[in-house]
């Protein structure tokens, strides 16, 4: 893991200097004088500084959002029960999460700190996409190309970007764009109240990019400080103030292989399920770059706490790279609501879908779908 170091003065050859304390990535500075009150308290700070912003674990958070990003991006440029049609526009977007050498529950343990300014334990990914897709059966080709016959085969193209500064200090942007085959290996059958949908084979290319930096220092909500003691003569109190900037970049480029099927109850109601797998390239990169006045509160009695004062600094600067999980398993199962049903297919379907993957990955899409 690389690590950007703030300047540590040296004492002598391997000693550092009075009043300065580091846990290898944080860096605390104490007044002079301020030792002898808060130094045995510094420890505990640095600590309560790694916890925040997962930096033992900063390589397993970065590598859990390139992934994420690309999961996010699954489903974006497919259409799973739409039936048969010629034409397809559509839209919609997706969140994904990816928790490295974590278990489900551990995840689901930290989805607190996605409200806050605490870095999550895990990977986070987002997107917007809009759709067009075409069947090839009505192309003024042959019949058949190669194996493949051209009235199973549908085509479709997804792309979106969008950035964002709306709010104070918060600067983001997003790129989505995939191309997809889907080829019906089983067409549907059945009619009326009840139809087996096609087997479909789909397969393409996604990319997905999304940055986000957030400046405290630019006129934005300042971070929340991180304190340690209570502030008594026998718990001195240190807090450190920090503010600079937060960053995430993470870009995917993915190939999906999947197969579905699907059921359509009473017209109105879809059910489909799939699997397949995912082969992954891309990179993810987090950079924090905080400082911040180190306060202490050490008061002359033991149950009382004292009046705050600043008695030094603290900074914090580390930047870690990561690549996503090269290939994995996924399955997806979703449920369309067809607001406009068809006779051969649904003509205007909302849709809600669930990922999960064998590296600890799951999402969830939503959108819509127009057929024709």
């Amino acid at each position: 893991m690389k690590f950007i170091y703030s300047l540590v003065i040296l004492a002598s050859a391997g000693h550092l200097m009075a009043g300065t304390y580091t846990d290898g990535s944080s860096i605390i500075n104490l007044n002079s004088g301020s030792d002898g009150a808060y130094g045995a308290r510094t420890s505990a700070l640095l600590t309560k500084i790694a916890d925040k912003y997962q930096i033992a674990s900063l390589g397993d958070v970065t590598k859990g959002a390139s992934t994420a990003q690309s999961l996010a991006t699954m489903g974006a440029g497919s259409a799973y029960a739409s039936g048969n049609y010629t034409f397809l526009v559509g839209g919609g977007g997706g969140v994904a999460v990816n928790g490295v050498n974590q278990s489900i529950t551990q995840i689901a343990d930290k989805f607190a700190d996605l409200g806050g300014d605490t870095l999550p334990r895990f990977g986070v990914g987002a997107q917007l996409s809009a759709l067009v897709g075409m069947n090839l059966g009505n192309l003024r080709t042959p019949r058949y190309l190669g194996p493949f016959e051209l009235s199973r085969l549908t085509v479709l193209a997804n792309f979106f970007t969008i950035s964002s500064s709306a709010v104070s200090g918060l600067n983001a942007s997003a790129t989505v764009a995939g191309v997809h085959a889907q080829y019906q290996m089983r067409r549907a059958s059945g009619k009326g109240y009840f139809t087996y949908g096609e087997i479909l084979l789909t397969t393409g290319f996604d990319y997905s990019r999304l940055a986000i930096n957030y400046d405290s220092t630019n006129g934005a909500k300042a971070l929340t400080p991180i304190t340690v003691g209570t502030g008594t003569a026998a718990d001195p109190q240190l807090t450190w103030n920090p503010g600079g900037t937060l960053a995430l970049t993470s870009g995917s480029g993915t190939v999906p292989v999947e197969l579905s099927t699907s059921i359509r109850l009473l017209y109105f109601l879809s059910l489909y399920v799939g699997g397949g797998a995912d082969f992954n390239v891309g990179k993810a990169t987090t950079d924090i770059n905080l400082t911040g006045t180190i306060s202490g509160m050490n008061n002359a009695t033991t149950t009382a706490s004292g009046t705050s004062s600043n008695v030094g600094s603290g900074s914090l600067a580390v930047s870690k790279s990561a690549t996503p999980q090269f290939a994995s398993g996924r399955g997806f199962a979703g449920v369309q609501i067809n607001l406009v049903p068809g006779r051969s297919g649904n003509i205007v379907g909302l849709f809600v879908q669930g990922s999960a993957t064998s590296i600890g990955g799951f999402a969830v899409q939503t959108g819509l779908r127009v057929a024709w």
